[in-house]
């Protein structure tokens, strides 16, 4: 039996994804690798498998494989025993790494096994004559739905993405420790009703789970349930501030936050300190939660959008099944980070760092962060009310934390919720053991989600299960596995979603999707007023800006 230990681009993919979120490092052999060692050894997976990981440390520089000279191919030979007894010593710590590696360099002699190193990638040269009838910077779903749109309308279209894959801040991956394919960026469809997307999911069979936002369990600072009792004091109390809210938004007068209208509210009903964290809680629930946002960033006078009608459903197989029904026959260059728009009467000639490239019109489908950013440069620079838009718009931060566990020991409902003590931070908790793994997705936003961020897998982990241990006491066990997101610190994101800071004017929204001298478009979650924030707000721009296009010829 001739095994290879394979490097092909979906290997490569899938195992640089467990890099990133465990972050091993030359003296770190990640705990996933041992346990595959285990299960080899047992049976329980096949050799393929348990060598992906062993192509993993090698191309990571964790494994070291000394040169050794073949002394040939066996298409016969099987693994000998000692080999995979070896591998469970090595799991269990009986026996160094240099030991199991001589194992690893037995097989390469023998011709066991083959180390195949990766293809270059083939680097396509594009003439320097060749006009497009439209570029498209980004393939996430605006992008994409932008694109398909167009080459539906036989117009010759190139997105330009700067990832090495599709979707943008829709990002799913199969998760191999808990065997489920799971959304590190976007999960909701937001209303099913009238929903486009809802509509591309049902004409193609993909599965959705409706999450019922109702179904929760609200644990107070102390661990214990809130009563009945409680929880309708809560909810009133809430009502009572969302009537203030409401009042406050009709009134004349310069915009504000919300965090000041809490501040007033709270100073205008003496409330105890009790009902203060319960009013917290529920305005980060509520808005913090919803906008990625905190109460003190969070205009109150813009307050944009048409409501979500329908069920909240959520994707068990992934968010990408919707990309993948429109990708087919689109030209999409992967690792193209543009640096500069340049556009005058004549059309538009985008800089990459792969080279330049021209067409007749761009769409820009880049994060409201991305702009702020200024990585993108706009020649000639971009009118000033789009410019002033671009500086008020907020670009909102969540980020997730998904832990894996042995068995369930939570309540069997959607949320969990935890009201949080002295005003600290408020983790929002999602039940995914429905679809078929005991995960839990803890939720972070805003400041506090950004200094996450700075810390080590250790430390978040940590706080998540202070407060699950909290919620649950000795019932609570420890996770098996995690999976984490900085989408802050993703310079092709810059942030989650845009949200209406405060100053933030419906002419700012108008602005930020007008397409300058008829060249460049915009779309994008951030450029629409209807549905911002949302996949479907974001398709639907890809389609407004192809059409606005489309009427040009």
């Amino acid at each position: 039996m001739n095994i290879k230990i394979l490097s092909l681009v979906f290997a490569s993919l899938f195992l640089s994804s467990f890099a990133f979120y465990h972050d091993a490092s030359a003296q770190e052999i990640p705990g996933w690798i041992k346990n595959n060692a285990a299960w080899w050894a047992e049976g329980a997976i096949d050799d393929t498998a348990f060598l992906q990981g062993i192509q993993y440390l090698i191309k990571e520089g964790i494994m070291i494989i000394p040169p050794t000279e073949i002394s040939g191919t066996s298409e016969s030979q099987e693994v000998p025993e000692w080999i995979k007894n070896n591998a469970a010593w090595w799991a269990e710590g009986a026996i160094d790494d240099g030991t199991f590696v001589t194992g690893i360099q037995f097989l390469i002699k023998n011709g066991i096994i083959s180390v195949e190193q990766e293809k270059p990638t083939e680097t396509i040269v594009e003439p320097t004559d060749k006009i497009y009838d439209v570029i498209i910077i980004g393939a996430g779903i605006a992008g994409i739905g932008a694109a398909d749109q167009l080459n539906s309308q036989g117009m010759d279209v190139l997105i330009l993405e700067a990832k090495d894959r599709i979707g943008g801040r829709l990002w799913t991956t199969y998760w191999d420790e808990a065997g489920k394919s799971v959304d590190l960026g976007a999960s909701w469809i937001h209303g099913t009703t009238n929903n486009p997307i809802a509509k591309i999911a049902n004409d193609n069979g993909i599965e959705l789970f409706e999450t019922d936002l109702d179904n929760t369990v609200t644990f107070g600072a102390d661990g214990e349930w809130l009563t009945d009792d409680q929880v309708v004091d809560l909810e009133s109390l809430y009502e009572d501030f969302q009537q203030y809210v409401s009042y406050k938004e009709d009134s004349p007068g310069a915009d504000v936050s919300i965090k000041t209208v809490e501040e007033n509210f709270i100073s205008s009903r003496n409330l105890s300190d009790g009902q203060k964290e319960w009013l917290r809680h529920m305005i980060s629930m509520d808005m913090e939660h919803e906008e990625a946002a905190d109460a003190h960033d969070l205009s109150l006078k813009a307050d944009i959008g048409k409501p979500h009608l329908g069920a909240e459903v959520i994707f068990p197989g992934g968010y990408k099944q919707i990309l993948d029904t429109m990708t087919d026959g689109l030209d999409i260059r992967l690792e193209h980070v543009v640096s500069k728009v340049e556009y005058d009467s004549q059309g538009v000639k985008i800089t990459t760092d792969k080279g330049d490239f021209n067409a007749k019109y761009a769409i820009s489908t880049v994060s409201i962060g991305v702009l702020k950013s200024g990585d993108i440069e706009f020649s000639p620079e971009l009118p000033a009310d789009k410019q002033q838009a671009i500086e008020k718009i907020g670009m909102g931060l969540m980020n997730k934390l998904y832990l894996l566990f042995d068995d369930d020991f939570w309540d069997d409902v959607t949320y969990l919720h935890y009201v949080a003590k002295d005003q600290q931070p408020q983790w929002e908790i999602l039940n995914l053991n429905p679809i078929g793994a005991p995960i839990l997705l803890a939720f972070t936003i805003g400041d506090h989600s950004r200094e996450l961020e700075k810390v080590s897998d250790e430390v978040i982990i940590a706080e998540a299960m202070g407060i699950l241990r909290t919620m649950y006491g000795e019932e609570t066990l420890e996770p098996i596995d995690y999976l984490r997101t900085k989408w802050a610190s993703d310079p092709f994101a810059y942030g989650a979603y845009s949200y209406s800071h405060v100053g933030v004017t419906l002419a700012d929204w108008k602005a930020i999707s007008s397409p300058v001298n008829d060249r460049v478009f915009f779309a994008g979650e951030g450029t629409t007023m209807d549905y911002p924030a949302t996949i479907h707000g974001a398709y639907l721009s890809g389609l407004r800006e192809a059409a606005n296009i489309s009427n040009l010829n």
